[in-house]
């Protein structure tokens, strides 16, 4: 045993918590003769409560202690974890522990805000800038596969503090592992800003569903691809249907779907679309759209308009490079546009910014993601949207076939959107995003204002408003 130990000691099912350690690291390995648990303490000094977890040496339990098994055999660079061993945050290789100061990130000792009391005075500039980012766990984490939260993913948030994460079908395996991965990682999150981490999914239904039709529980719908409820055209059931999906995505831990999808289709067949979006007419799609959103909402879900303004009609798939529609403005207005005004009217608290170029509105090849022209004047000022936009993934080919990360970031943010999703390169998103405003291209105070909006939204989460 290396030190002395001054702790109270609570035992609980996640592990062992110590609280009043006066210590900054310490390991404790005991032998055979307490059946070969070893137990791994790292505490920062003062700090009120820092959990301990035990891991038998036969038999590891993974979820105690690990993301994955790469990071468990230290294959994850910058983790903390090195050869299995949570490394303190003040420890580097090559560093006796307790002989570096701690600048890791984060809220001081004893200073830890309750939630729901964070203003926008109450983070830095960098901590503004990350939560602008909505990116997947492996991105935040370096894990190659990321199926829970363990240390690094609290690591990654003390280090990147990103305003949300998004999740895909790999990381989400069955209802007890969906709910602990999320509740831990909204836990860190808290315990990093003092606010509430968005945690999204894309849950449309039929072709795009993560939940529905994967994880086998009575209580999770098999949900339709949306051309069959629009043709339906029962708005009461369209917002049933909804408030189904939001109802398993609470219970889930989610807060943020990714959906409906607004976009007009004339022709399933012929648009990358298809059959998520609600048909061919603008009103019945409106009519939908409105419902959808309600139902999503009833619960607590945040509902998100896509793939604003329009990408139905459009020849292409953004997903695999350049798509451009020759339409005008006041042919948007008429078809595209109405959908998702039904949307804002009915109170959507996001709406996704999609990568197709409409060179007729904004007289260059710029994708409505990047362009003021329709975030701006258009989504705020025109149609009177007060929510989040949020831009579609930045890692699609209509973007990094024509833009690094960094000015991506850039542009996105000069445009108007408040959330940048998922970019090819995370940290060169973020350090172009704060480049640029040390620079004096983009403002604080245009930072503060999509910062503003997104706190504002945490704290309603929290409330439950």
């Amino acid at each position: 045993m290396v030190g002395m130990i001054n702790a109270d000691i609570r035992v609980s099912p996640r592990g062992v918590t110590l609280k009043n350690m006066n210590i900054r690291k310490l390991i404790v390995h005991c032998g055979s003769a307490l059946s070969g648990i070893m137990l791994t303490m790292v505490c920062a000094t003062a700090l009120p409560a820092f959990a301990v977890h035990a891991e038998t040496i036969a038999g590891f339990d993974p979820e105690l202690f690990q993301d994955s098994q790469d990071a468990a055999l230290g294959k994850n660079e910058g983790s903390g974890l090195q050869d299995g061993i949570l490394a303190g945050p003040d420890t580097k290789p090559g560093t006796e522990p307790g002989t570096e100061p701690d600048t890791r990130p984060g809220i001081e000792p004893g200073t830890e805000p309750d939630a729901g009391s964070v203003t926008i005075r109450d983070l830095s500039l960098e901590e503004k800038i990350w939560q602008m980012f909505i990116v997947s766990p492996e991105a935040l984490t370096g894990v190659s596969s990321v199926t829970m939260a363990g240390p690094a993913t609290k690591e990654a948030f003390d280090r990147c503090p990103v305003g949300g994460l998004i999740y895909m079908e790999p990381n989400l395996q069955s209802v007890d592992q969906i709910t602990s991965m999320l509740s831990q990682v909204s836990q860190y999150s808290m315990e990093r800003t003092g606010l509430p981490p968005f945690l999204c999914v894309d849950e449309e239904g039929g072709t795009v569903r993560r939940i529905s039709g994967r994880i086998a529980e009575a209580w999770i719908p098999d949900i339709p691809d949306m051309w069959s409820v629009g043709q339906n055209g029962d708005a009461e059931g369209a917002e049933e249907l909804g408030t189904s999906i939001g109802t398993y995505l609470e219970r889930l831990g989610f807060n943020v779907d990714f959906a409906p999808d607004a976009d007009v289709v004339p022709d399933p067949s012929a648009s990358a679309i298809g059959t998520r979006s609600f048909g061919p007419d603008p009103q019945t799609d409106a009519d939908m759209v409105e419902a959808v959103v309600k139902g999503i909402q009833s619960r607590k879900v945040s509902a998100t308009l896509k793939h604003f303004p329009g990408h139905g009609a459009a020849d292409g798939d953004t997903h695999a490079g350049f798509v451009s529609s020759d339409k005008t403005l006041d042919e948007l207005r008429k078809e595209d546009l109405v959908p998702f005004q039904a949307g804002i009217d009915a109170g959507v608290r996001f709406v996704m910014a999609g990568h197709i170029s409409y060179p007729n509105v904004t007289e260059d090849d710029l994708p409505a993601s990047l362009s003021k022209t329709f975030l701006t004047d258009v989504l705020r000022e025109e149609m009177g949207f007060r929510g989040l936009v949020v831009t579609d993934s930045l890692a699609m080919g209509a973007i990094v076939d024509s833009y690094g990360s960094a000015d991506a970031a850039v542009m996105a943010v000069e445009a108007g959107a408040d959330l940048i999703l998922m970019p090819a390169d995370m940290q060169a998103a973020y350090d172009g995003v704060l480049t640029a405003v040390k620079s004096g291209r983009i403002t604080e105070e245009r930072i503060d204002e999509s910062v503003s909006r997104i706190i504002e939204l945490k704290k309603n989460m929290i409330t439950g408003r």
